[in-house]
């Protein structure tokens, strides 16, 4: 008798349920979930989805979850808070250290910064960006505003090391000492999909709105990449050296599969 293979016993399987219409059970209906095989093979588990609407959980979720996906339920603020044993450092970020392929899908929410008291950053205070990303990080950030960074050194709305994606995100009227008003990227490659970057402030060297580059020693063939994809607007900007919109280090720039790249 011919041995059937693993894949094509699955196949059939499914054929034989779609059928007769039947719901697919795990793993091929998508539920979370690890299904072992009789040859000890298993299918990856699927990825975990959080839902938060306190800054409390916002923390919790993205420090639990290397992967997966955490969804905002509402507008949050993160306040200022003083460093554990530490009274002369405030922090307040949110701070994602060494994620993979972890999803922030904002849902069309605001992630803003603030004081200790809630209130608006009036000056630039140590880890003022909204998002720190430690780490070779691969993050996608979906669908949202991210606004009121005001930091010290770069990065006023992103600050990230790895790969990062922003998909329909609007980063608007952050600020920065250095560089990267809106987003800085270093060590890592940059995707802007259908975004705003508006209103950003770079008071150092570059990059008003959008700053990218590799800080350490690499050869050319690893240097970053930055690409825009469908509409995306770039506008109303500032730094006080190169690159009032995007400022650019890096192997590749790539703007072939945008409709859309209005830089003003």
């Amino acid at each position: 008798m011919r041995k059937t293979t693993k894949k094509a016993a699955v196949a059939a399987f499914i054929a034989v349920c779609l059928a007769a219409g039947m719901t697919l059970p795990v793993p091929f209906g998508g539920e979370i979930g690890t299904v072992v095989y009789a040859d000890g093979e298993t299918t990856p588990e699927a990825a975990a989805v959080t839902e938060v609407s306190t800054e409390a959980e916002l923390r919790a979720a993205v420090a639990s979850n290397a992967s997966g996906t955490v969804k905002l339920a509402n507008d949050i603020t993160l306040k200022s808070y003083t460093k554990p044993n530490d009274p002369t450092v405030k922090l307040g970020c949110l701070t994602i250290a060494s994620p993979n392929n972890l999803i922030i899908d904002m849902q069309g929410h605001t992630l803003s910064r603030a004081d200790e008291d809630g209130n608006p950053l009036t000056g630039a205070v140590d880890s003022g960006m909204v998002i720190d990303i430690t780490g070779n990080s691969n993050v996608t950030i979906k669908s949202g505003v991210i606004t009121g960074g005001y930091n010290k050194t770069n990065g006023g709305g992103i600050q990230a090391t790895g790969d990062l994606t922003l998909d329909g995100v609007n980063i608007v009227n952050n600020m920065v000492s250095g560089c990267g008003g809106g987003v800085y990227v270093f060590d890592g490659n940059l995707t802007v999909a259908n975004s705003y970057i508006q209103n950003n402030t770079a008071a150092g060297s570059y990059g008003g709105g959008i700053y990218v580059n590799r800080v350490r020693e690499v050869t050319s063939a690893e240097k970053c990449n930055l690409k825009f994809i469908g509409g995306n607007v770039i506008e109303g900007n500032k730094t006080l050296g190169s690159g009032g919109g995007v400022c650019f280090f890096g192997n590749s720039f790539d703007t072939s599969k945008s409709t859309l790249l209005d830089v003003k």
